[in-house]
């Protein structure tokens, strides 16, 4: 599939906000005004028990009358993709929602999914100059980026309750001024899901 989106853009420190796993914004603040647009692409495929899903999008922010001087500044990109695969190691067959075919204390031991998935958003280019230079009104953005590579095991007891459990880990591409720190952060969850 492919999607775009084109929209108003109000003057002030509105560009995207990326956060890290656990919830810290990482991407600096820029003033911005004008448009945004939004292009992006997605599969999803689903042969049997697997599952394959991937998505790319670039968003560009025009950024008129916001420079220190009211001039002009460069547009704002910000790219993210991810790419996920599973596998129902049961033999149950993809779809949106799982049910087993053994459900569990139902004759069976419900059905058991492993998965992975890896992802990347990142704003900015080229080299980090004096830090100086960077400011919200700054024709130069920070570079920043944070990959995350997730892995995990769901287990659907009956078509009702969902165990989840995943590890997270996360390397953040990050300049030496934020709080955050840069490099390899590892996390877990985990999480008990009822449906109807």
């Amino acid at each position: 599939g492919f999607a775009f989106t084109d929209g108003v853009l109000p003057a002030g420190p509105y560009n995207l906000k990326g956060q890290t796993v656990p919830g810290d914004a990482f991407v600096q603040k820029v003033y911005v005004n004008g448009r945004r647009q939004r292009l992006g692409v997605q599969l999803q495929w689903r042969p049997g028990s697997v599952g394959i899903q991937a998505e790319a999008m670039r968003v560009r922010d025009t950024r008129f009358g916001q420079g220190i001087e009211d001039e002009d500044l460069p547009d704002l990109v910000e790219r993210a993709w991810y790419v996920s695969g599973t596998w129902l190691v049961t033999g149950e067959h993809k779809k949106d929602s799982i049910t087993p075919v053994r459900p569990f204390l139902n004759g069976g031991y419900g059905a058991l999914e492993i998965g992975t998935r890896v992802e990347q958003l990142s704003v900015g280019s080229g080299p980090t100059l004096n830090l100086a230079l960077y400011g919200p009104r700054s024709p130069y953005v920070l570079p920043t980026g944070d990959v995350v590579w997730t892995t995990g095991v769901n287990w659907y007891l009956n078509k009702f309750f969902e165990l989840s459990l995943n590890v997270m880990r996360e390397d953040r591409a990050l300049p030496r001024a934020t709080t955050l720190l840069p490099g390899p952060v590892w996390s877990r969850t985990f999480r008990i899901e009822f449906g109807l």
